[in-house]
């Protein structure tokens, strides 16, 4: 009896510490979900322990998996690739299908990030048959939508369209309204795509029905500018600039920015096509300045989030030093930091360059296509233009110029230097950087 008792004793333990490990998991889970990546990836960390050390490939591979999100929203996605494989290995060794779906998605959306579409599509088409062996019809729905959407980056809208109509098919059968709200502005923008603007339209406008009934705003706005700039693509200019203006007022009230932005561009777009210049160009004002503002803002989310990641894993080196108690690996590690914070810089570097390459590919043609119909327009009307209209030609000829200078400058600047823009944000100084040409 006594012997039996020890062995319940044992099974007790480790099953408490499986407990254990899968509450961490799951409080991981819930930081994670409240943007708290740092504490989240310390659970998940002290869950994966007692996994590795008592066998819980289960809990194991939950782990690996929910680690390789957290780096995802720290923008490394190599090792949110490498997690989902290794956790997608324990899944298929424990035959859990559930478990591999999830971390297959989890290399889909990697997949995505690296624009390997191929690879996602094929990949994907695991995870369908998975879920349909599960008669998962939520996996399933998601699951034809993000193919759907691989091809749509190909440039396959049929294919595209095929799956979407599919996916929205069984989210209208569930009677999931969010599934099925974004399942219809995909089937629309695909019928947009096909220059099928009426089929656009009408998904548009089912698309803006659904959210309205479920009283979702962020939907609503998103919904009503689609359907304004499929009226635009019809020639109904009137009610195009109606549902616009709806849109802006929703986004304006909960401060969508990029709503706003969009909006602020259709507008623009309306009322140049009705002629009315000023107001065009106020719009198109009120567009690049929010424009400039989420660039502002995403870049210094960027930074926070590459300085909370590298933080982070400074903190877990200098917590194996002091465990280790080892003087060579103190060493070892301050010379990691150093080789860290070059290839942050590195990157960096790397980064400014690649961003200078695309904003010279993609505005220089548009901004000589600008030149040129200022230049013709000048040729024929100038005599005939008052005092405003020229002081306005010659306005938008200056930014042009600025424009244009700007790029060169970019084009030809060599190891940039930085200035205080606002709060921890810094901004390239055009001005004081010395402009090295190669030899």
């Amino acid at each position: 009896m006594k012997k039996n008792s020890k062995k319940t004793k044992k099974l007790l333990s480790k099953s408490e510490l499986s407990e254990n490990a899968e509450k961490l998991h799951n409080l991981g889970v819930e930081l994670m979900n409240k943007s708290n990546y740092t504490e989240a990836l310390a659970n998940f960390q002290k869950a994966l322990i007692i996994s590795n050390e008592n066998e819980f490939l289960l809990i194991k591979g939950k782990c690996l998996n929910s680690i390789g999100i957290v780096h995802y929203f720290w923008g490394d996605f190599n090792k949110y690739l490498s997690l989902a494989l290794e956790s997608y290995k324990i899944f298929e060794e424990l035959k859990d299908k559930r478990g591999m779906a999830q971390s297959l998605i989890s290399v889909t959306v990697a997949y995505g990030v690296f624009e390997r579409f191929e690879e996602l599509i094929k990949v994907n088409e695991k995870v369908i048959e998975i879920f349909k062996e599960l008669n998962d019809d939520l996996g399933l729905a998601s699951a034809l939508g993000n193919t759907a959407i691989a091809y749509y980056e190909l440039g396959k809208y049929d294919e595209s369209l095929e799956l979407s109509l599919h996916s929205l098919k069984l989210f209208q059968k569930l009677k999931i309204p969010v599934g099925e709200i974004n399942a219809l502005v995909n089937v629309s923008n695909l019928y947009s795509n096909l220059k099928q603007f009426e089929k656009a339209l009408e998904y548009s406008q089912q698309a803006y029905e659904k959210s309205y009934e479920i009283g979702n705003d962020y939907e609503c706005s998103v919904t009503l500018l689609n359907t304004g700039n499929f009226l635009i693509s019809l020639g109904k200019i009137k009610e195009a600039k109606d549902k616009v203006q709806k849109a802006l007022e929703i986004a304006k009230k909960n401060d969508y920015k990029e709503v706003i932005k969009d909006s602020y561009l259709s507008l623009s777009n309306i009322f140049e096509g009705e002629k009315s210049f000023e107001k065009a160009f106020v719009n198109h004002k009120l567009y690049t300045e929010i424009k400039e503002k989420i660039y502002n803002e995403q870049n210094s989310k960027e930074i926070a989030n590459l300085r909370t990641r590298f933080e982070t894993e400074q903190k877990e080196k200098e917590s194996e030093i002091y465990r280790l108690k080892n003087v060579e690996l103190v060493k070892t590690m301050n010379q990691l930091k150093e080789i860290q914070e070059k290839l942050i810089e590195a990157e960096k570097s790397k980064m400014f360059l690649a961003m200078v390459v695309t904003v010279n590919h993609q505005l220089n043609q548009p901004l000589a296509v600008i030149q040129m119909n200022l230049d013709l327009i000048k040729s024929g009307n100038w005599e005939k233009f008052n005092d405003k209209d020229k002081k306005y030609f010659l306005s938008i000829k200056s930014s042009l110029k600025r424009c244009s200078d700007i790029l060169t400058k970019l084009r030809i600047l060599k190891n940039p230097k930085y200035k205080k823009y606002i709060e921890d944000l810094e901004m390239i100084d055009l001005e004081d950087n010395q402009i090295l040409k190669d030899e």
